[in-house]
Formats: structure tokens, C-alpha cells, sequence
């Protein structure tokens, strides 16, 4: 785990002012998005035991398994560029995202019109472009419909890179270490 972690700044850092506008020319010209720096999903992480702890119910996700959620931020080129995570499996994306350093202090990582594409749990804001939602008992109008499914074309690869970090690190699959009282057994997972 030390010699992963000694590699972090390497690997995992945002990227600087020179590095944002080369990768949105890249997705500009690649999809026709301007500005983007980002592609943002939420993904969960199973947890193989029952926490111990008074709220393990809430870590009981979407498919009713003790869950991680993990909010993900990549590239275009597929490369994880911010992620938070601990929040157990039930809490909701666009909640994950609000309590990020990026989305509370967006000056520190986004240049004028610059912002990330997110699925449609996310508020849209200065700083975050969502697909369009679909309101009960109503039609979606046709240019929502055509502009989601452009934005479903970039956001697969928030997907893929998703995809690819569970299977180079099989653990995070069922994560094989329980949460405790003690505050840091999570940090240990974490």
C-alpha cells in the first residue's frame, strides 16, 4: 500500500491550468463539448461483511448489498483525476458531490467556463453539466432527448474508467474488511 500511495502524486492529481484546456480541446474535438475538464459517476464498492456500527443500515445501497459510494472524476483519457469516498452505500450522488472540496471551492479547480458532465442525479451548476431529467408522467422534448444521448457518449467513459479500476484492483469487488465502531477501521479501508 506504501509503495501505491508513494506514487500518488504521479498518477492522481487535477490537472493545471495548461493541462484543463489541453484535455477539453480534446473533448471538444472528439464530441463537440466545449470546456469540459471532467466526467463525473458515483459508483459503490461492496462491502463483504455487515458493518458494526449503529447506521449499517445505511450502508445497504441500490441493490441491497452493504455498500462504499465513491464519487469519481476522470478525463477523457480515462485517467481518475479526483475522487471522494466513505460515504456509505445509500447516500445520493448529487450529496457525495456537494460535499466535495472541488464542488465547494470550484475556483480552485476550474478556470472561467470550464465545469464536468455528470449523469442526470447531479444539479446542474456553473461547474457541472447534467443530462437532462425526465419528469413523471412526462415527455422528455426531442433536443433534451438528443443532447442526453451525446452527453451518454462521453460519460461512458466515467463508466469505463470505473470498469477498469475494479478489475486492476479485484478487492474493491467485496472489500474484505469490516467497519467497526472504531473510526478507523473505515480508514483503513478508505
Amino acid at each position: 500500500m506504501r509503495a501505491i500511495l508513494t506514487l500518488c502524486p504521479t498518477y492522481y492529481n487535477w490537472p493545471d491550468k495548461e493541462e484543463q484546456k489541453k484535455l477539453s480541446k480534446k473533448v471538444k474535438n472528439k464530441t463537440g463539448f466545449p470546456n469540459v475538464v471532467g466526467i463525473t459517476d458515483e459508483t459503490l464498492f461492496p462491502l463483504a461483511f455487515e458493518p458494526e456500527t449503529k447506521d449499517a443500515p445505511d450502508y445497504k445501497g441500490r441493490k441491497h448489498t452493504y455498500t462504499l459510494t465513491v464519487m469519481i472524476i476522470c478525463d477523457y483519457d480515462r485517467k481518475i483525476r479526483y475522487y471522494h469516498s466513505g460515504y456509505p452505500g445509500s447516500a445520493h450522488d448529487n450529496r457525495v458531490y456537494r460535499n466535495m472540496d472541488l464542488y465547494q471551492n470550484p475556483k480552485k479547480h476550474f478556470s472561467k467556463n470550464e465545469f464536468n458532465l455528470g449523469d442526470s442525479a447531479f444539479a446542474n451548476s456553473p461547474f457541472m453539466v447534467s443530462s437532462f431529467k425526465k419528469q413523471s408522467g412526462e415527455e422528455i422534448p426531442e433536443e433534451h432527448e438528443r443532447f442526453n444521448k451525446l452527453l451518454s457518449k462521453v460519460r461512458m467513459r466515467s463508466k469505463h474508467t470505473i470498469g477498469i479500476l475494479k478489475g486492476r484492483f479485484p478487492w474493491l469487488q467485496s472489500i474484505r474488511m469490516k467497519i467497526t465502531k472504531k473510526k478507523r477501521s473505515l480508514r483503513r479501508i478508505l
